[in-house]
């Protein structure tokens, strides 16, 4: 119950705040994103026959081509949805993990919110329609079925978000990557994930550390437009420790990415180091958290955008100069 009521607490925060509380607020108001979510897994589990399992794909045919990849009404893959979520364990881990959450009672509104802000932003955009499906958490690539953007739909793995107090996890994933997959986490996950399929434009032959840094700086400056009342812990997937070390620490990161000439290096290994996933970039010190070459890309694109807010949030996502926007922002580290 103590979970419950804090996760609540924060999703309250995040999604009812007013303008006082929040950056970068424009009225979405009078914009329709109309965006209607469908909890599948409710009806995989009500489903009793092979036959009803044919009824839901032929429903929802380009779920069935984008997700499923396979024709609406495939028997044999309704045979095999009938397998699966008419397993006893599974019904009863979804049953658990809607309890926990409360059913998730704000989730809709949240994601329309969402995509008012993208329509905000970019007028002609065409919404896709929203699906949730207990996903049956599956091994490989750390979660790669958590979030799925196919085209014209966007479907949910929404187990991968039940929480702390779920008896299963996500399997193949990390403590420090776990605290990513607590429900208030849903809606961010969606945005950035938007943002990586369908807004980041980059420059393929940009090998350089800078280039990636760039590309998941314009993604995470993308998160928080569109969902201006996120604390920047969320925006970038830290915890609040981790934030308050990277601020206080910001000049010694910042050093040792000057002194070791790091910007234009075009090695995978300083990839991995400085972007991708790790608890701990050890080599600048304990202090240093992982992906902590995204946090430095947001703060370069941030800091872009604020000397030259005339640039609109499109025209950055199609401008592929990581160098450009690097010397343009004359970023440097404030230390809290």
């Amino acid at each position: 119950m103590k979970q419950l009521v804090i996760s609540l607490a924060i999703i309250f925060c995040l999604f009812s705040c007013t303008q006082d509380d929040c950056e970068n607020v424009v009225d979405t108001s009078k914009i329709d994103a109309n965006v209607k979510l469908v909890r599948l897994e409710e009806s995989l589990f009500k489903a009793k026959t092979p036959q009803d399992y044919q009824k839901i794909l032929s429903q929802y045919p380009l779920l069935s081509k984008q997700y499923f990849s396979v024709p609406p009404g495939d028997a044999d893959h309704s045979n095999l949805l009938f397998q699966i979520y008419t397993n006893p364990a599974l019904k009863e881990f979804s049953k658990e993990g809607e309890r926990i959450n409360n059913n998730f009672p704000d989730l809709e509104s949240s994601i329309n919110d969402l995509f008012k802000h993208i329509k905000y932003y970019f007028p002609s955009y065409h919404v896709p329609q929203v699906y949730t499906i207990v996903s049956t958490l599956p091994e490989p690539k750390y979660g790669v079925w958590d979030v799925i953007i196919e085209d014209s739909i966007v479907v949910i793995g929404i187990d991968y978000f039940y929480g702390s107090k779920s008896k299963i996890r996500p399997q193949g994933e990390y403590n420090y990557m776990l605290q990513r997959r607590e429900p208030y986490y849903i809606v961010p996950s969606v945005a950035l994930r938007l943002a990586q399929e369908d807004f980041v434009e980059y420059d393929l032959n940009d090998k350089t550390l800078l280039g990636e840094m760039i590309k998941w700086g314009k993604a995470h400056y993308f998160l928080e437009r569109t969902m201006p009342c996120l604390p920047d812990s969320i925006v970038i997937g830290y915890t609040s420790q981790q934030i308050e070390d990277v601020q206080k620490n910001a000049d010694i990161i910042w050093a040792y990415f000057i002194e070791h000439q790091l910007f234009y290096k075009t090695d995978e290994d300083n990839s991995k180091r400085f972007v991708g996933e790790s608890p701990k970039v050890a080599v600048i010190g304990d202090k240093c958290p992982g992906r902590i070459g995204r946090y430095l890309g947001w703060q370069i694109v941030k800091t872009y955008m604020e000397k030259y807010p005339e640039i609109t949030l499109e025209q950055l996502m199609k401008d592929t100069d990581s160098k450009k926007i690097f010397k343009l922002s004359k970023y440097k580290p404030k230390v809290k």
